[in-house]
Formats: C-alpha cells, sequence, structure tokens
C-alpha cells in the first residue's frame, strides 16, 4: 500500500466499503440513488432545524438511507434530524407497519431497530467529539507551555458552525505546528503514548492512540505535490497567518486569515476530488462555511485570483453553487447577501434565484450539476481505489486515444514511484537518494508480505477498468467510422 497523508484513513474507507458488504455493485449503486434524495432533505433539515417529511422519507428505505449517510461520514448529522422527526410525534421514517421482516428485505430491517441506528451515530459522535476535544486541549496545553506555535486545520474548526457539537463527524483532528520543532514534537507525542503510523507523509506525521485518538501533526498546511505548478505555495506563510484571538489566552496559536482558510479547506477538497472522490460532508462544510463561517469583509476577489493561479477556481465556483443550492434556506440571491457577496456570483456566475432547497430534487438539476452531484455522492468521504485507478488512467491515456497499454504502464508506476514520492514514503532518500532502488525492492516485498489480499483486489480492478476503457474507446471508433461514411454517403448524393 502506497504511504502517503491518506492512508491513515484507510481505515475508514474500509469500514464505508463494509456498508455496501451485503450488496452487488448494481445494487448498491441503485440503492444510492434511491437514498440520496432523502438523504439530502435529512441534511437540509439538520442545518436548519426543521422536521424532515415523512412523505420524503418513505420514498426508500430506511435503512438505505443510513447506509449512504454513512458511508458519506454525515449519519450523526442526518441523525439529528432523524430525532427531531421521533420527537415531532411522526414516528420513524418507512413507519412500523411495513417494517417487520428482519432478513433486511423489501420493507426494511425494522424501524425501531434503524431508528437506534441514527441514535447510535450521534451518540457515539458526540463522545468522540468530546474526548478528542479534551485530548486536543491537553496536548496544545503542552505546545503552549513549550512555546511551539500551532494552528487548528480543517474539521477541527468548521465543527464548530455545526448545530450540534459532534454533528460533523471527525476521524482525525489535524494540527499545524511549527516545523523546527519536529523531533521536540515527536518526543512529546511519545511520552503522552502515541505510537508514529505514518511519518513525514507529505509533511504530516500520524499519530496514534487507544482507543481513538487520531492526530495529524502537519508542517506544511498541504503536501507540495498537490499544489501543482505552485509547489512552494504554502513554503512562507507570511501574512496568511495571524496570531489567535488574545481573549483566548493562548499565545501560541495561529489561525489563517479567514480567506486563506477558505483557500486551504478548498486546496484540500480539490485534492481528494481530483484523487479519489469525496463525500457529501464536503458540500455540508461548503455551505455552513459560505453562509454561517465568514463575515462581510470576506475578500471573495482575493480568494478567486489566489484559486486561479492554482488551477482550483472552476472547482470551487461549481462546488459553492452546488452546495448553496442543496441546502440554501432562502434563494440562492439572499443566501449570497447574507455572506456580503454579489448575488451574480452566488451560482459560479449563473443565475442567482431558485426557491430553497426544502423541496429540492436533484433529478431536476441540470445535467453539470447531477454529474457533479453524483460524483461526491457516490464515492463516500473518503473517495475509493476504483476511482484512483480510473483518474490514473486518465492522466496517463491524455493525448492519446484510448491509451496504450493503460495497465502494464499503471502496474509499471506502482512498483517505481517517482523519487518525490518515495522522499515522502522513506525519508531517508532526502539525505541518500542512492538508496533508492532498495527502497523499491523493500516497498515490493513489503506489500507481498502485508497486503497480497489488497493488492490481488487492485490487480482485478485496473483490469476490469482497462477493459471498460477499451470497450468505450471501441464504441467511439465505430460511432466516428459510421459518422464519416454518412458523410461520404451525403457528399457523393
Amino acid at each position: 500500500m502506497d504511504k502517503n497523508t491518506d492512508q491513515g484513513k484507510e481505515r475508514n474507507t474500509a469500514r464505508n466499503a463494509e456498508t455496501d458488504r451485503d450488496l452487488q455493485p448494481e445494487q448498491a449503486a441503485a440503492a444510492a440513488d434511491t437514498a440520496l434524495r432523502p438523504l439530502l432533505h435529512l441534511l437540509y433539515c439538520a442545518l436548519h432545524g426543521t422536521v424532515p417529511s415523512r412523505e420524503i422519507l418513505d420514498s426508500c428505505r430506511e435503512e438505505e438511507i443510513f447506509r449512504l449517510a454513512q458511508k458519506n461520514g454525515v449519519a450523526a448529522l442526518a441523525g439529528t434530524a432523524m430525532m427531531r422527526l421521533q420527537k415531532s410525534g411522526a414516528g420513524s421514517a418507512g413507519g412500523s407497519e411495513n417494517s417487520g421482516d428482519s432478513d433486511g428485505s423489501a420493507g426494511g430491517t425494522g424501524s425501531q431497530e434503524i431508528s437506534v441506528k441514527w441514535l447510535q451515530a450521534v451518540q457515539k459522535a458526540l463522545r468522540r467529539s468530546a474526548m478528542f476535544g479534551a485530548e486536543r486541549e491537553r496536548l496544545l496545553a503542552m505546545f503552549e507551555e513549550r512555546g511551539i506555535w500551532y494552528m487548528p486545520l480543517k474539521g477541527v474548526l468548521l465543527q464548530d458552525l455545526y448545530p450540534l457539537p459532534g454533528a460533523r463527524e471527525m476521524s482525525d483532528n489535524d494540527i499545524l505546528f511549527d516545523g523546527s520543532r519536529r523531533e521536540e514534537v515527536r518526543a512529546l507525542m511519545r511520552a503522552e503514548g502515541y505510537t508514529l503510523k505514518v511519518e513525514n507523509a507529505g509533511g504530516v506525521d500520524a499519530w496514534y492512540k487507544e482507543p481513538l485518538y487520531n492526530f495529524e501533526l502537519h508542517v506544511q498546511p498541504l503536501d507540495r505535490a498537490c499544489l501543482g505548478d505552485h509547489p512552494d505555495y504554502y513554503d512562507d506563510l507570511g501574512d496568511r497567518v495571524v496570531p489567535a484571538d488574545e481573549t483566548s489566552g493562548k499565545k501560541w496559536e495561529r489561525r489563517f486569515r479567514q480567506e486563506d482558510f477558505y483557500i486551504h479547506f478548498i486546496l484540500h477538497s480539490f485534492k481528494h476530488f481530483s484523487a479519489s472522490g469525496t463525500g457529501l460532508r464536503m458540500l455540508t462544510d461548503e455551505y455552513l462555511l459560505v453562509t454561517r463561517g465568514i463575515d462581510r469583509s470576506f475578500r471573495w476577489a482575493y480568494v478567486e485570483e489566489e484559486l486561479a493561479k492554482l488551477d482550483a477556481a472552476d472547482y470551487e465556483r461549481d462546488f459553492r453553487a452546488l452546495a448553496l443550492k442543496l441546502f440554501s434556506e432562502e434563494s440562492l440571491g439572499e443566501a449570497a447577501e447574507a455572506a456580503g457577496r454579489d448575488p451574480a456570483e452566488a451560482s459560479g456566475g449563473g443565475p442567482a434565484g431558485n426557491a430553497g432547497s426544502a423541496h429540492v430534487d436533484p433529478e431536476g438539476f441540470d445535467e453539470q450539476e447531477q454529474a457533479l452531484l453524483e460524483e461526491f455522492s457516490a464515492q463516500g468521504i473518503y473517495g475509493n481505489q476504483k476511482n484512483r485507478i480510473l483518474h490514473r488512467y486518465q492522466k496517463m491515456s491524455e493525448g492519446q486515444p484510448g491509451g496504450r497499454f493503460l495497465r502494464f504502464r499503471y502496474y509499471l508506476g506502482r512498483i517505481f514511484p517517482p523519487l518525490d514520492y518515495m522522499k515522502r514514503a522513506f525519508p531517508i532518500l532526502e539525505k541518500h537518494v542512492w538508496l533508492l532502488p532498495a527502497m523499491w525492492v523493500w516497498r515490493c516485498i513489503r506489500t507481498v508480505l502485508f497486503y497480497r489480499k489488497r493488492i490481488a483486489g487492485e490487480m482485478r480492478m485496473a483490469k476490469e477498468l482497462e477493459q471498460d476503457i477499451k470497450e468505450q474507446t471501441g464504441q467511439e471508433e465505430q460511432e466516428m467510422r459510421e459518422a464519416r461514411g454518412q458523410g461520404r454517403k451525403g457528399d457523393q448524393a
């Protein structure tokens, strides 16, 4: 297995896969399509504190909605809406009359059992949030004592925008800190009982301690490999970072300026989206960040200029427009004004109309919006291996219709990754680059010894995808030949 920044999340990806373990791929895809609208409705209600509609929820088995919510890392958030439904006296979605089957066939596994799952998801998230929060404050107090500057990233701050503590599920906490003190911090973490699971992967050390504490400690905000033509973008943080609120009493805590926090969030989202896919939780993050997490002084022109340099401006516009369309309580124009924006910009430059999302039906979206929504919802919160392979195939076949020897080239790249990647996986190469051939060999041996089942699955998937691409390319070439033939007949006539 590749040892990169996202590998600490492989366990979560595996757990996502378990939610589909009883379904064939075609069945899982159909169930997800059916569950998408009711899940989006639940998320809307959770974000706005309203009671869900039984009519919308009854369009799908409750278990399928829960399965999709769990896969996308929003089961706790959706669960808060389900709890509100129960408290309203309307009962659990799916009804009890049609839910008596215990075998999981049509009709559900029983509304009472599924309702317990929603409650358990909320309780688990609340418990994890409380435990993580206490442990994080304890560790950061040690940073304060030692005079080590630090800065919470991503979900650590985004969770405060959600309507209920713990409603935003997190598998780890991300903290940026003074890289010149890395060895001191490593000694501190080991002294506190943590095990270093991933070392210096894209500027991140991943630490774990029982029963559930995962901390990713960064010496750079984002892997340089994710910054395209500007790998040095975060080398000098400069005035992007400011001291935290003085009233907090935390002398060494730092924060991104609101514009740079947003840029970092978008780049992180874009990284996942481009590599392997991402989930619906990114969309709820985006909606809350744009409508509740920024003030009227927010400099959109600066954000757009910076993202344009990093080739992420188009993604941000589409991403923001979709999030606002799904979850805005008001029209898009009103949501934009609340965020201190020109209403005409709310939909990425398109019209700012459309009613709020209480009754938005994804089937009514245009083709581009539908495709983007499916891309987010289908892959789960950490994406999947199939999508990663497909993205690599697409990149390898650029400029080569259909691509040649795709699978062979894919295997070659997996066996002999480039030097930059190997340096992140094996830090010893930073000083001893001559060891690269030996590290390639060791990486292969380690993979065969410990990850044979995963490699077999990856090889099978790579073969299937290559065949799909060949069939699609063959079909396109056949259609082009037929079109040319029709054109010649027309000319002769």
